[in-house]
């Protein structure tokens, strides 16, 4: 299919708009990360289930000893515990 100058735009296929922008994404995952962090930073304090799942994280690297052994962990103490090795300490994780 040709383009000529009496044939709009938003006419073209998807195949030819092309992909997004590998950079495009990257800028927008910055940019959420972003005001992940700094959201994380204003929330001063846990509250909820965050208590529990940063302690559901501590049992599961063996942080917080007499804790019950988890049978079927989830996904979210996994990811507590690869963020509290990343920051060092348990209550930024949870954030």
């Amino acid at each position: 299919m040709s383009l000529n100058c009496s044939e709009p735009a938003a006419a073209r296929s998807a195949d030819e708009k092309g992909p997004i922008p590998a950079f495009l994404v990257s800028v927008v995952a910055l940019l959420v990360l972003g005001l992940r962090l700094l959201g994380a930073g204003a929330h001063t304090s846990m509250e909820g289930d965050e208590f529990v799942y940063v302690r559901m994280a501590q049992e599961l690297v063996g942080a917080s000893p007499g804790g019950v052994p988890l049978a079927q962990p989830i996904l979210f103490p996994y990811l507590l515990a690869a963020m509290q090795a990343l920051v060092g300490d348990w209550e930024w994780a949870g954030r």
